[in-house]
């Protein structure tokens, strides 16, 4: 089995990694991730923070071991594994996760041999000394982060197969792109939900997944729906329907158009609509969130 710890540091990638700042170089790490990887996701402002927590993570742990305050056995990867889920939860293919990482190793790479460049313009050694062995760092912690990384994105992958989540939020694509033009029994059973009748649509933003599912589940009991259906979209971007056996009066439109109100937070709530064809939900996306 090889040892997690990295091969001791020469004195000058110690050096180099105690003048390295870790919040520049953590900026020009996530700059590079985000423009190359992730272009559109990170448009999102909480997928964006959670890929610079993340980046920030790896990049101060990087350091450390190469400044000799820290062992790639003592780091901590608990921001690296929350980025992981969140991207195995959007349905990121984990070959985009692992190429974040070698983009990020390339970007810290440039900025160590540029820094150590800098120190000896100034004087302090040639560069050959100042740049060091900074691999003896970078490459056992990356090896180490990624074998935990992929095993937290296929734990996800595996309990959202496993619920029909990624079944589910296909079906629904399906349904609203119109490639779905007839009803069957096989959708209600993969949707857990009846998609005869009408429905009531609502796109909103929000982090919580279990508070997500009890706020759809108060609203259709306030308003006496038969069932609910919600399906996550983007980053913290939730579709929901909320299904009744005839359309839904003005009253009780109302009601849950004030409720969802009181929520807080940014909500748009549709018409209602009868069928597979859930008109309501482009309709809620337009009146108050953008995408949909």
């Amino acid at each position: 089995m090889p040892t997690l710890l990295p091969a001791p540091s020469s004195a000058g990638t110690t050096d180099t990694a105690s003048e390295l700042n870790v919040e520049t170089l953590t900026r020009s790490v996530h700059e590079a991730i985000a423009n190359q990887v992730f272009p559109r996701h990170a448009k999102e402002p909480v997928f964006d923070a959670a890929l610079y927590r993340c980046v920030g993570g790896n990049v101060e742990s990087v350091v450390d071991i190469a400044a000799g305050r820290l062992t790639v056995a003592e780091s901590d990867p608990a921001f690296a594994l929350s980025f992981a889920e969140m991207v195995a939860d959007l349905g990121i293919p984990y070959g985009t996760l692992e190429r974040a990482y070698w983009v990020g190793v390339e970007r810290f790479m440039r900025e160590w041999i540029a820094g150590s460049q800098r120190m000896s313009e100034h004087g302090e050694g040639t560069f050959g000394e100042q740049v060091g062995d900074p691999t003896s760092a970078v490459f056992p912690y990356v090896r180490r982060v990624l074998d935990l990384v992929t095993a937290r994105y296929d734990n996800v992958k595996t309990a959202r197969y496993g619920s029909g989540e990624d079944r589910r939020r296909d079906v629904v694509d399906q349904l609203l792109a119109g490639s779905v033009t007839g009803y069957s029994q096989e959708l209600d059973n993969i949707l857990a939900y009846r998609l005869r009748g009408w429905h009531v649509a609502m796109v909103f933003d929000a982090s919580d997944n279990a508070a997500v599912r009890r706020m759809v589940a108060r609203r259709g009991d306030q308003t006496d729906s038969w069932g609910s259906l919600v399906v996550p979209r983007e980053v913290c971007r939730w579709s929901a329907w909320l299904g009744f056996s005839k359309e839904p009066d003005a009253i009780r439109m109302h009601q849950l158009r004030r409720a969802v109100a009181q929520q807080g937070g940014p909500v748009a709530v549709g018409g209602p609509g009868a069928g597979s064809r859930d008109r309501g939900h482009q309709a809620g996306a337009r009146r108050g969130l953008p995408g949909g």
